[in-house]
């Protein structure tokens, strides 16, 4: 048990380093704190469904009542990866983007076999990472935003089973992290024509004059999260589970940066670029300021067969009125979500692959922001189809699973709007080891 214990936590330290590199590449992550993750581990695959599943085999932080279900004198270590290959558009024009990234790292175990369960996991919070621009012709300006960073979070779960079918559960999570947000405008100073030394051709060497802005979020505190479970079999293999979760608006502390600063570009032949300081206009520091997480509710039903799973789930995240960063996030709006999930899976075949389980899955959702384009408001959505299977290591009771996200989010219809299309692969290693069992030799 102790090599266990050491490894896991020797892992969680090498891995934190990682996942402040995590990142999307979306410009959807410029609203808010980012994109926000979904924590429904290996239930991605079932359209990110969490509330009404119950796995002895799986780890779950959507539900913290979910813990109470890891079978006695086990020991489940689960960690993923990702990969996303995003494309934006808006008309004419396009770009894509590739990232691969860790994304957790979670243990679980039973404290008092199916009475009291206990998980802990190193999860990203959120993700910032965008890049675009925009021009005013009536003024002559170009302006540049861009972002990077993102917010990870400490997840301490407990669960405990006060009745025979009744589950209640908290998350405890420690967010920290940071996230820099950069906006510039520029106007053309001075276009000269020169001539090349080394060719003996005439260009236009292109100035420009900016001010670039640079803001800085420290975020660190705590926040729970509340779960509930019941199970009802009403038949001997067949049973409805009903689910439950809540999250409490609360405050998070954070220090911020400001950074305003003037220079001027210039540009050469070969489009390289040089940048003069001009001087630094203002520098302001914040520490200990308020932001507010949204207060969040969901609920779920599931039913679970012989060779069955299914489960929906739906809530809402109350965004409005939220005070974020205390920025003027008037465009901020409640979001509300639907997830379908589905499992067939026959343990009893013969044949290796038709073992495998199939699953496949469905989730919309209003994402919590409005925005204006060429004087028109827009309430984007995003919706995709999940799908994935489990391969099951032979002679052991581990396994990794590979799911596929594929969808769209922004204004429907998808004409001249802002919109991106995404294809998202995730791979989770689950493996599972037996703790205080003492094999017996006759």
């Amino acid at each position: 048990m102790n090599k266990y214990i050491i490894t896991s936590i020797v892992s969680l330290f090498c891995v934190m380093g990682a996942f402040a590199q995590r990142q999307v590449a979306s410009p959807f992550t410029r609203f808010g704190y980012g994109e926000l993750f979904e924590p429904s581990m290996v239930f991605a695959q079932m359209g990110g469904i969490g509330n009404s599943v119950r796995s002895t085999n799986h780890m779950n932080f959507m539900n913290p009542a979910h813990h109470s279900a890891i079978s006695k004198e086990t020991f489940l270590f689960e960690f993923g990866a990702g990969y996303s290959g995003r494309q934006i558009r808006k008309g004419s024009l396009s770009s894509t983007s590739h990232k691969v990234d860790i994304e957790y790292f979670a243990m679980a175990f039973p404290i008092i076999p199916q009475r009291w369960g206990m998980a802990l996991g190193l999860l990203p919070f959120s993700s910032v990472s965008y890049d675009f621009m925009n021009y005013d012709n009536s003024v002559g300006a170009r302006y540049d935003y861009n972002g990077d960073g993102g917010f990870n979070q400490l997840k301490w779960g407990n669960a405990v089973t006060l009745f025979k079918n009744l589950s209640l559960g908290v998350n405890a999570s420690y967010v920290f992290g940071n996230s820099t947000y950069n906006s510039m405008v520029s106007f053309p100073e001075l276009t000269q024509s020169l001539i090349d030394k080394n060719t003996g051709k005439l260009y236009d060497e292109e100035t420009y004059d900016r001010t670039l802005k640079i803001t800085r979020y420290n975020m660190t505190g705590f926040y729970f999260d509340f779960g509930a479970q019941y199970v009802w079999k009403f038949r001997e293999n067949e049973s409805l589970i009903f689910g439950a979760t809540y999250q409490h608006k609360s405050s998070l502390k954070y220090d911020e940066t400001n950074l305003l600063t003037s220079f001027n570009r210039s540009y050469d032949v070969e489009d390289d670029y040089t940048d003069t300081p001009q001087d630094t206009i203002t520098e302001t520091l914040r520490e200990n300021v308020s932001t507010d997480l949204p207060q969040r509710i969901s609920f779920g039903v599931g039913y679970e067969a012989k060779k069955i799973k299914a489960g929906i789930d739906f809530g809402w995240q109350q965004w409005k009125n939220v005070s974020v960063f205390e920025n003027d996030y008037s465009y901020l709006q409640n979001k509300k979500f639907l997830k379908i999930g589905f499992e067939h899976m026959n343990t009893n075949a013969t044949s290796y692959f038709k073992r495998l389980p199939c699953r496949v899955g469905f989730h919309a959702a209003e994402m919590p922001v409005f925005y204006t384009i060429d004087g028109s408001d827009y309430k984007p959505i995003d919706f995709g189809l999940t799908l994935g299977t489990e391969f099951f290591l032979r002679q052991t009771a581990n396994s990794f699973n590979v799911s596929f996200d594929i969808g769209r989010r922004g204004e429907v219809p998808f004409s001249n709007t802002l919109y991106e299309k995404y294809c998202i692969v995730k791979v989770k290693v689950n493996l599972k080891e037996r703790w205080f069992f003492k094999q017996k030799i006759d």
